[in-house]
């Protein structure tokens, strides 16, 4: 599922309205304990019938239908991996015990799963693409080498190291841009829900505490509100649809995600959910409309945000009369219309004095801008994402020309998600 808000599935800057976002800004649809799903043998047992939501008196233990692969190219970004030394090796379960919820011997390796997202980071067309890997250890258990040498071995010099956060880029996170610049695709970061308040980084090499707020998705509340989300902070609501009998209800302790509607109004950073299915996924675009754009991009196209469907259209003609998307030059946040409406004409917009031509960037952004459109059909400034743009500045075209820009255009969202549908149903 690819979103050209978010960059999904882009391996150019062109294209990304995201690329000078640092990494720990970046909206990344997450995946709660990603490992534990029935496609890798995980919960046998389980009474739920797929897909959810499921009666009360099911039991399910796996929290996903669908492997780590298939959710990577469904366009989700951040992972939830449970790691427990049992049976003589580092494997992928959910908790250090001798039952059916527990860690057991037939449970995946550990380093299986840290080589299933290089070999995905290997395919040409993922080259770009950056992950987020959060291990949720619960206790010390030690073993740094085994922790240690799958990442070495099988992800290496993509991975943005502690001391390359500290040294390289001086204790802040890059952007998107440069950590493509750079070849980093993967940060990995720790910590515990067991309530211990201890990070287990297994030596500093590769592994990070974590830089958010982890929250449990009960206590998110809705746009405007946001569950406290600030431009500053980095918050991860995470759902849990785990049900051990009449022991543990995910449902009622810590709430289910349908859909990621909310969240992407919100922009929070990682909204964690299980059952990640296509249909979800559907459910976090708030670019283009579905179909859209229908026709091949080129240098004379020009995009709309209708004020009805709230969703962006390549105009039919960029003679119709528009306002224009006006966007603060102090506050990202602050949008208004233009003072007339006009052909598109990225010279003449009829901002005000304080604000320029612009586009959303996030799905806040968005929101605020369709508060101050009030259900007016606007022009928006994707110019700089058209083939053969050159930038005012540089005088200079961006690559990629034309024909990379065919590849982007057929990237829309619910395009590719028809695509994955039908690949998914052959799995």
């Amino acid at each position: 599922m690819y979103d050209l808000a978010t960059c999904d599935g882009l391996s150019e800057d062109h294209g990304c309205t995201n690329i000078d976002k640092t990494f720990d800004h970046i909206l990344m649809f997450d995946a709660h304990n990603a490992y534990n799903n029935r496609a890798d043998g995980y919960g046998d047992n389980d009474t739920c019938n797929w897909p959810p939501p499921y009666e009360p008196t099911c039991v399910n233990v796996a929290n996903h239908e669908f492997t780590m692969t298939d959710l990577l190219n469904m366009g989700v970004r951040a992972f939830e991996l449970d790691n427990w030394w049992c049976y003589g090796a580092m494997r992928l379960a959910h908790l250090l015990t001798d039952d059916a919820v527990g860690c057991m011997d037939y449970h995946r390796l550990y380093a299986d799963g840290i080589r299933e997202f290089a070999d995905w980071l290997e395919i040409p067309e993922n080259k770009g693409e950056l992950i987020r890997i959060y291990m949720n250890e619960k206790q010390d258990q030690g073993h740094d080498s085994e922790i240690n040498d799958p990442i070495a071995l099988f992800l290496g010099d993509k991975v943005i190291t502690p001391k390359e956060y500290n040294e390289t880029y001086n204790y802040q996170w890059p952007t998107m841009k440069e950590m493509r610049k750079h070849g980093k695709n993967v940060v990995i970061a720790t910590a515990s829900t067991a309530g211990t308040g201890e990070f287990y980084t297994h030596g500093d090499h590769y592994i990070h505490r974590i830089f958010w707020e982890d929250i449990k998705v009960k206590e998110f509340t809705d746009y405007p509100d946001c569950g406290g989300k600030t431009k500053e902070n980095h918050l991860r609501f995470y759902s849990d649809s785990t049900k051990y009998g009449r022991a543990y209800d995910g449902t009622k302790q810590t709430g289910t995600i349908l859909d990621f509607i909310e969240y992407v109004k919100c922009n929070i950073q990682y909204p964690g959910a299980d059952q990640i299915n296509p249909d979800i996924m559907k459910t976090g675009v708030f670019t283009w409309a579905e179909g859209e754009p229908k026709d091949e991009l080129t240098a004379e196209s020009c995009v709309i945000l209708d004020g009805t469907e709230k969703r962006w259209y390549v105009a039919s003609s960029c003679t119709e009369e528009q306002f224009f998307a006006c966007q603060s030059t102090e506050d990202s946040h602050d949008w208004v219309l233009s003072t007339s409406a006009g052909s598109f004409n990225v010279q003449e917009t009829y901002c005000p004095d304080g604000y320029k031509f612009s586009i959303p960037h996030d799905g806040f952004e968005q929101q605020k801008l369709l508060e101050a459109a009030n259900g007016v059909t606007l022009w928006l400034d994707y110019t700089p994402w058209l083939p053969g743009y050159t930038p005012p500045s540089t005088g200079s075209p961006i690559e990629p020309t034309t024909e990379a820009a065919s590849s982007i255009a057929a990237s829309s969202a619910i395009i590719i998600l028809s695509i994955i549908i039908g690949i998914l149903n052959v799995i």
